[in-house]
């Protein structure tokens, strides 16, 4: 769930959101939370860029169509204007469709890839603040980890 800087992903591990000041990540396996403040740095790559990030800061390419888990694809390659980002470039796949962004790939000066795949996709859903908060309650016996 996605609504200006604030958003809530879930992955197989772990759910991560966020109200735009404070972020919560909790972690399933051990049944912890940690809370930190939400920080937006400048042309970082995070869920509330993923959909427009292509817009400024980057060479684009247009790499052709594919398909990707059952459907058909555009991808574009984005390379960073900017040298001195820790990656190098970004992939992103078109649904050719729907017209959304699917997925990102990242690659990292490092070697090491980052994968954003948007599973489902729901343009103007309706949400609330709750959904972009952590309730304890509803997490019985979790740890509280404050990084603030």
């Amino acid at each position: 769930m996605l609504s200006g800087t604030r958003f809530n992903f879930v992955m197989s591990d772990q759910t991560v959101m966020s109200d735009g000041t404070t972020t919560w990540t909790y972690l399933k396996e051990s049944n912890e939370v940690q809370i930190s403040e939400a920080k937006t740095t400048e042309g970082a790559i995070s869920p509330t860029t993923i959909f427009t990030m292509y817009e400024k800061g980057f060479k684009s390419k247009y790499l052709g169509e594919k398909t990707s888990a059952g459907k058909q694809v555009q991808q574009i390659e984005l390379t960073p204007e900017d040298s001195k980002k820790n990656y190098f470039k970004i992939i992103l796949n078109i649904d050719k469709t729907a017209k959304y962004v699917s997925e990102a790939r990242i690659f990292e000066k490092n070697g090491g890839i980052l994968t954003y795949s948007i599973v489902k996709f729901t343009p103007n859903a309706v949400v609330t603040n709750e959904n972009f908060s952590f309730n304890k309650a509803k997490y019985p016996g979790v740890e509280v980890v404050d990084l603030r």
